[in-house]
């Protein structure tokens, strides 16, 4: 078991009133198996919404990655900057700034981060420009994760996919949409993705 130094989301949309317990169930076994406890959930009519603290970082208040205040919620996994502030204060400005209207990444936010924000019942995923963290995709299953053994833990039949095996093998890195694995891909960093 290996602890990870940032913190860690999933998503699971389903266009139904709940999100499918049982695959709700193997993520959460996944992320715990890769060292993260204590997740944070939220749910809205056809999906939820999971973020795991880093595991190795203790509970320090300039360093929450995580905000709610009853009107809706941002997250984060890795570090974002937003108008000279970082952690909390941040993630707070982030959702107060944040346009629903044309669904853009603020352009002044920097950093290697993943943030979702949930306002009026919708929530968006974004990160930094370059993808430094990634958000890996799994849409035959409505499933958004940085972490990609999460995904692969909820396929249940993993077929290789040649292209992004090679690449991966020579390269060390995936760097467009594909994945090793058949069915995982990757999220374009420059998109404000809406969960539906």
């Amino acid at each position: 078991r290996r602890l990870s130094t940032v913190s860690a989301l999933f998503i699971v949309s389903t266009g139904s009133p709940s999100a499918p317990t049982d695959l709700v169930d193997c993520l959460a076994h996944s992320f715990a198996r890769q060292g993260f406890s204590g997740p944070v959930r939220r749910t809205w009519n056809g999906g939820m919404l999971v973020w795991y603290p880093t595991p190795a970082q203790p509970a320090i208040p300039a360093m929450q990655a995580w905000i709610d205040d009853g009107e809706g919620f941002a997250c984060c996994a890795g570090t974002v900057f937003y108008k000279r502030r970082t952690g909390e204060a941040a993630l707070r400005a982030l959702w107060r700034h944040f346009d629903r209207s044309n669904a853009a990444r603020p352009p002044d936010a920097l950093g290697n981060y993943l943030s979702a924000v949930g306002k009026q019942g919708r929530i968006w995923v974004f990160g930094d420009r370059l993808g430094l963290i990634r958000l890996y995709q799994a849409p035959g299953l409505g499933l958004l994760s940085t972490s990609w053994l999460a995904c692969l833990d909820a396929l249940s039949a993993p077929v290789l996919d040649a292209f992004g095996a090679r690449e991966y093998i020579f390269e060390g890195a995936n760097h467009g949409d594909r994945s090793p694995v058949a069915g995982i891909g990757i999220a374009d960093p420059d998109v404000v993705t809406e969960v539906t």
